[in-house]
């Protein structure tokens, strides 16, 4: 068996000593690469998320945000017409919008707190182009189906005027915006001619809270 000299051995231990360097370096290039490349993506998110921020925060500044500011109501016979004021509060128009709405009394024979109130038939109404700063009148005719005693103490004025609403609309972006509020009477009178059917007439405010209905002495 021929013998190894000790320069060969040497020359070995350098090999080795070498392949282990280079991989040392290929193993800290990829890292770093990795790392660059990690740092490059969290940059671009960094920027697409900051531009969608600014375009999100621009839409807000300019979409249109419509709300109730009030309205009216006359109850005549069997049928409750309630006129509601849109506001839009936006710096630019909307291009259209639609209200939903019913009348609502308390209803005192329930035992569920998920069904206190009668409801008439939920009616629509469409609104056009609403200017920015400007405001549109929506019209819902509530036919009053209630039990006929209910029916006449909420005309004789033993409960409020209230009514349960949704405003929805669509902005210049084409989203669609919705909110929900109530009506609830403010002021009323009661108008009686003689060649005319009864009428009870008032106003009413819009507000985020269910209204704590109560009979009215």
């Amino acid at each position: 068996m021929p013998e190894v000299s000790a320069r060969d051995t040497y020359a070995q231990w350098a090999m080795t000593g070498f392949a282990l360097v280079a991989t040392i370096i290929s193993v800290v290039g990829v890292v770093l690469l990795r790392r660059t490349f990690e740092e490059t993506k969290r940059t671009a998110d960094a920027a697409i998320k900051s531009e969608q921020t600014a375009r999100d925060i621009g839409q807000a500044q300019t979409r249109a945000y419509l709300s109730c500011v009030g309205g009216s109501y006359t109850v005549v016979n069997q049928l409750c017409v309630i006129n509601l004021n849109i506001r839009n509060y936006g710096a630019s128009p909307s291009p259209s919008a639609v209200v939903f709405g019913s009348l609502i009394v308390p209803n005192l024979h329930s035992t569920s707190p998920m069904d206190g109130f009668l409801r008439t038939e939920a009616k629509t109404a469409e609104l056009f182009s609403i200017p920015a700063g400007g405001e549109s009148e929506a019209t819902l005719p509530l036919q009053i189906s209630f039990p006929t005693k209910v029916r006449q103490e909420l005309f004789d004025g033993e409960w409020y005027v209230s009514a349960d609403c949704v405003l929805q609309w669509v902005d210049v972006f084409k989203d669609t915006q919705t909110i929900n509020f109530f009506l609830i009477e403010t002021s009323r009178s009661f108008e009686r001619g003689e060649n005319l059917p009864a009428r009870r007439v008032g106003s009413m405010k819009a507000t985020n809270v269910r209204p704590n209905q109560q009979r009215q002495e």
